[in-house]
């Protein structure tokens, strides 16, 4: 499985030794993990992703690379606005037709976005 924990513990001046010791588990092991030898059960996946305070598709992923700040903040706005779709009942079908039915729709939209405070 392909993961990019040795970019992330350099980006967080981490050892392997740091993160093996958090997850409770030898750093060899850690070792075969990164250099995709082990593929790692999901709840040790999760507890790594967890410890770098990562989803685990950020760590887990088929290219190994990790997204761009501007990327991790466009993912978690839109986790923000389908957690609100699913609370409100707000289908994707009513989505696509508030926004291809009406163009005032993208107007209002992008003068909040400039407005709002950051």
């Amino acid at each position: 499985m392909m993961n990019c924990i040795h970019q992330i513990l350099k980006n967080k001046n981490m050892t392997q030794a740091d993160l093996a010791g958090m997850v409770g588990i030898k750093r060899e092991y850690l070792n075969k993990i990164m250099n995709s030898h082990v593929t790692p059960t999901v709840v040790l996946a999760m507890k790594i992703s967890r410890s770098l305070d990562m989803k685990v598709e950020e760590v887990f992923s088929g290219s190994g690379e990790l997204k761009s700040q501007e990327e991790q903040a466009v993912t978690a706005l839109q986790d923000k606005i389908i957690d609100f779709m699913m609370q409100e009942g707000i289908s994707y079908t009513d989505v696509i037709q508030a926004v291809c039915n009406n163009e005032k729709f993208i107007d209002r939209l992008m003068y909040w976005l400039k407005s709002r405070p950051q």
